[in-house]
């Protein structure tokens, strides 16, 4: 079949897909959230921990980078519910029990990469200027906050750009659990009126936009916080 250009204005798939984009929304901005404080927590535990605690997060990372988010999803899913049944837990009724899921199984695995990020600019600072700091006898606060911290934004927003692309795209496994977003509806239009590629193409148009909006958003930053002089 001829694809039919008209379908993507059709009121069908704008409905549907508008309905889909707020619950996408509202996952990939508390997930995105949730990685940042995830990372943060992880990277500030590998530079500035005791060795068992830089241990155990190394650890961590090393695991949640490795496997799958889809497994992750299905193990707090289903395991959730084994461990702790919805009858005798009664927050595990919620109707929003899927959204919950992703937001937290996002939030742990991307923490996990974002973290790599932070810990990769806080390590490209010029230990000599850390040095110089710790020897007129500055606080190691004082030293993070002051000179290794207004160096580091510029270094981690390219890779944390990426890592909040990779956030928003890890949504789509939503609908695997029952969440309706925009896969989930996109799936739901394809099987009402047959139109498969039409359907997909304007999913994709619309990732593609928030993806764009989000790299746009990132490099606007880059470009305040870039230093005086450089291009």
């Amino acid at each position: 079949m001829p694809f039919d250009w008209t379908f993507l204005s059709d009121p069908r798939l704008a409905a549907g897909l508008a309905e889909g984009l707020k619950i996408t929304l509202i996952l990939s901005l508390c997930s995105a959230l949730g990685a940042m404080l995830v990372g943060v927590v992880l990277a500030v535990a590998r530079i500035a921990g005791p060795r068992p605690v830089q241990l155990a997060a190394r650890h961590y990372t090393d695991v949640a980078r490795n496997v799958p988010l889809l497994i992750t999803i299905f193990f707090l899913y289903f395991g959730t519910t084994n461990l702790f049944p919805p009858g005798e837990f009664t927050f595990l009724r919620t109707p929003h029990f899927g959204e919950i899921v992703m937001i937290v199984a996002i939030s742990l695995v991307m923490g996990a990469f974002v973290s790599e990020v932070i810990r990769q600019g806080v390590e490209s600072v010029p230990i000599g200027q850390v040095e110089a700091a710790m020897a007129t006898g500055l606080h190691s606060r004082t030293i993070y906050r002051q000179i290794v911290i207004p160096q580091l934004l510029p270094l981690v927003l390219p890779g944390l750009s990426s890592e909040m692309v990779n956030v928003l795209k890890s949504t789509t496994f939503a609908m695997i659990i029952g969440v309706a977003d925009l896969m989930w509806q996109a799936q739901s239009i394809e099987s009402e009126t047959f139109k498969g590629v039409e359907t997909m193409t304007a999913v994709s148009l619309v990732y593609f936009l928030l993806s764009f909006c989000t790299i746009a958003a990132f490099r606007g930053l880059e470009r305040i916080y870039r230093p005086r002089g450089s291009r």
